[in-house]
């Protein structure tokens, strides 16, 4: 298998590929450590203007907003976890949307497909991707179609899931933090713990996040101070 098979194209690689792009393909392919499929796609983008390699490789619009870069599809991120041997799919949850519930359901990412028509037997490949709406690492988002997040291939500005997976720990630590901190503000602000608890119960917060009680926690705190935000926090 090519060393770099799984990892997105550098500057420095595309500007090789284009350099070669009239050499035997072979030969290029296994200096990049790609495959020659991929060298294929990835000239066919070079060529492309609209496309962010493109811009990066000849300098056009460099500037573009953030918010006009597209997001990295849900089965592209969806094929890496399944096929990157560096990642284990039961580290991974899928959030998506039921024709027959109004908020997100969550489920882990081999689970059979028991809902949905057709041959696939996992239930993240039979999922219409207009039906998937996030995906998490454990207890982190890493893809999500509504806050426009890929922590998985990094596009539109995101981190890596290497780099996710590498400081996935201290990730955990900071969060029970500021969970901690966020619970002891919110139980003062409304008077008491059991305070809390009954609005943790109670509240209608995004139930994407609905595990997260840093995120009840704010929530409550907002609430005390006349605000209620609607939440959608990557943590």
């Amino acid at each position: 298998m090519p060393a770099h098979v799984y990892e997105p194209y550098t500057e420095e690689d595309d500007r090789y590929l284009w350099r070669h792009k009239d050499d035997p393909l072979e030969e290029v392919a296994e200096a990049l450590g790609r495959g020659s499929k991929s060298c294929v796609a990835r000239l066919k983008r070079l060529r492309d203007p609209t496309t962010d390699g493109y811009r990066r490789l000849f300098g056009c619009d460099a500037e573009e907003d953030e918010r006009t870069q597209k997001l990295r599809p849900a089965r592209d991120c969806i094929t890496r976890i399944i096929h990157d041997p560096a990642l284990n799919v039961r580290d991974f949850r899928v959030g998506y949307r039921d024709r027959f519930a109004t908020a997100a359901k969550e489920a882990p990412f081999d689970a059979p497909n028991q809902s949905v028509k057709g041959a696939q037997r996992m239930l993240v490949l039979a999922l219409p991707e207009h039906r998937i709406e996030y995906l998490k690492f454990r207890r982190r988002l890493v893809w999500s179609k509504e806050q426009r997040l890929d922590d998985i291939f990094g596009s539109r500005g995101g981190s890596r899931i290497q780099e996710v997976v590498e400081t996935y720990r201290a990730w955990a630590t900071e969060r029970q933090q500021r969970t901690r901190a966020a619970t002891t503000e919110a139980a003062r602000a409304l008077g008491s713990e059991e305070a809390l608890a009954t609005f943790m119960r109670s509240a209608a917060v995004n139930a994407q996040h609905e595990y997260c009680s840093y995120a009840y926690c704010s929530y409550a705190y907002a609430c005390t101070a006349g605000r209620a935000p609607r939440l959608c926090l990557h943590i």
